[in-house]
């Protein structure tokens, strides 16, 4: 944590750094970095070269706690093998599809039927968000630059954007977004 502190000082985003430990010391997160707009990524730091998925228990307890502020989750450790992180239960998520209602919202989209009332448009917004987001990690780990969601102000509530994702998606069957 102390080797992270000077580069978040020097990083162009407000970010905040904290090691997190309830229960007495029985839930404990190594590393959870405040993004500004109140999300959170959450590290968990292993000394062995394969841990076990059990090691993100953690991780997996702190995004079922706050799924609307989670932006991702992962373990660090010395060994070369990331397998289990792509497992269900390990903590992290990846972007996987766009939901079981992607095909009934596409069509009605299509045909200018989607309400901003129906829960089926809502989960394709939210996976739409949750799609962006993975976009902006994994391009940012391909080209070893900062990659984020340019977002208006009124966006930066996880809840406003979700909601403007929404609005825009039942009234002109679009999505769109802007990686910077």
């Amino acid at each position: 944590m102390a080797q992270l502190r000077p580069e978040i000082a020097t990083s162009s985003r407000r970010l905040r750094v904290y090691h997190l430990r309830r229960k007495g010391g029985r839930e404990e997160i190594d590393i959870v970095v405040e993004l500004p707009g109140v999300e959170l990524i959450a590290l968990e730091i292993k000394a062995s070269a394969s841990p076990k998925a059990r090691g993100a228990r953690h991780l997996r307890r702190l995004r079922d706690r706050f799924p609307d502020r989670i932006l991702t989750g992962a373990v660090l450790h010395a060994g070369p093998d990331i397998r289990y992180l792509r497992h269900q239960n390990s903590g992290a998520d990846p972007f996987d599809d766009m939901g079981p209602d992607w095909v009934s919202v596409r069509d009605g989209a299509r045909d200018k039927t989607l309400s901003k009332s129906d829960a089926s448009v809502a989960e394709v917004a939210r996976r739409w968000d949750q799609l962006m987001r993975y976009t902006a990690l994994r391009l940012e780990a391909s080209i070893g630059e900062t990659v984020a969601l340019q977002l208006p102000a009124a966006h930066k509530d996880p809840a406003a954007r979700l909601q403007h994702v929404i609005d825009q998606l039942a009234s002109t069957g679009q999505m769109d977004a802007r990686l910077c």
